[in-house]
Formats: structure tokens, sequence, C-alpha cells
């Protein structure tokens, strides 16, 4: 494992504890506001493993309704006060699983760089280690367990991790905060992928889900749903 994973570690706790549905909570805040739009095909589907890049309010949710939760804490810096605070939080939950992963040098400048003037991101060439860095989080589990990946860490390369998450054929790709303007978290840099479907939900922030063209129940489940079908706009 590389020098810059051995910050990474795994926590697993307690016991699930089943509570009320009460959604009002997370629809209230711009930050869980995508939770309203996962409900829905919750309902529908049932989602096994889930994977989120960043955790937060809405991550016991997740744990609530999926089997195994699996949250990757991706930061610039090593404060690691909001991922402690959510440990303590999520303790009785056995089925989350908590990974904090420090980046290397080369994302913190290109995270640094992504809103500079100039287009300075394209002249940094930090795709390799962006993508080595999901091998080596992806390589602690059977990548075929995982049904969805939900992308909306506190970094603004998100574009580039939906990308990832296509070329590595993930069954359903999401990501948070997908309204326009979307250059904020470089969705601007999301290709379109002849294997995928996207569904947008453009109630608060936004929640953009790209859907493999097999999943046939995930996309039945979707279009009975207040999504817009392509309706993802860079």
């Amino acid at each position: 494992m590389k020098k810059w994973l051995l910050f990474g570690f795994i926590c697993v706790f307690g016991n699930v504890h089943a509570e009320g549905e009460n959604l009002e909570q997370y629809t209230t805040s711009v930050y869980t506001d995508h939770v309203q739009h996962f409900h829905k095909l919750f309902k529908q589907k049932k989602i096994s493993t889930f994977l989120e890049f960043g955790l937060g309010e809405g991550t016991k949710y997740f744990v609530q309704h999926c089997d195994r939760v699996i949250s990757v804490e991706l930061l610039c810096s090593d404060d690691r006060s909001w991922f402690e605070r959510c440990q303590k939080e999520l303790i009785d939950y056995s089925n989350w699983e908590g990974i904090f992963v420090q980046a290397p040098d080369i994302i913190k400048e290109a995270n640094r760089v992504a809103h500079a003037p100039g287009n300075l991101l394209s002249k940094i060439s930090y795709l390799k280690e962006l993508r080595d860095l999901c091998d080596e989080i992806f390589a602690q589990f059977s990548l075929d367990t995982i049904d969805l990946v939900f992308v909306d860490l506190d970094i603004h390369l998100r574009g580039d991790l939906v990308n990832i998450m296509m070329e590595k054929n993930i069954p359903i790709v999401a990501a948070h905060d997908t309204n326009p303007p979307i250059h904020s978290h470089r969705f601007d840099k999301v290709t379109s992928h002849p294997q995928y479907k996207v569904f947008h939900f453009s109630k608060g922030a936004g929640l953009t889900l790209w859907v493999r063209k097999d999943c046939h129940d995930v996309i039945r489940c979707l279009q009975k749903t207040d999504c817009i079908p392509n309706g993802f706009k860079k």
C-alpha cells in the first residue's frame, strides 16, 4: 500500500438500531437534500452495498436502508475532526465501515487550482494518481459486491471520480450538488459513457445518477419517479 494511504483505516461498530422514517430532517438542509431522492429509489429497489465518498448527516439514513455502507473520507488535509464526530454518531451500526484517507500532494494541488482562472487544472497530471488511489481503496473490498457509489466529498474533483466509477463498471454512480452552476465541483468534466443512462433530480442542490444500461430494474424504478432522464446538463 502506498505511503499516502497509511492514514486509511476501517472502523466497524455495534448493532443496527432501526429508526422510524423522518425525511424532514434531511430535506431542510442543502447538505442532506439528496436523501429525499434516494428514498424514492430505495422504496422500490434494495441496495445491498453502498459506498460513499464523503460522509455526514445523511449517512445515518443509508445505514438504515442498506445492508452495508462504506464511507470514504478523502481529504486534502489531516483534519480528522469531522470523521471522528461521524464515528461517534454511527457507533451503534454494525453495517457501517469508515475509511479516512489523506490525499497525496498531487491531488491536493489539483484540488487547489480546480477553480483557478485559465483552467490550470488541465496542466496538472493528477488523474493517474486519482485512479491509483481509488484502486487502493477498492482493493479492500470485492468490487463486484458494490451496488452504488455516491460522490459527495469535500474536494472539487467530483467529476473525475464519477468518470472513474463508470470506468470501473459500477452499476449505479450518483453525485450530489449537480444543479447549475456545476463548475464548482468540476462536473463539467463528466464524460458521456455509452453503457450508462443518466437521471437527474433537480429539487434541492441536485442529485444525478448514472445507471448501467443492463440494470433494467433500477431504470424502471427511476422512471416511476420525478427524475428527469438525461436531465444533467454540463
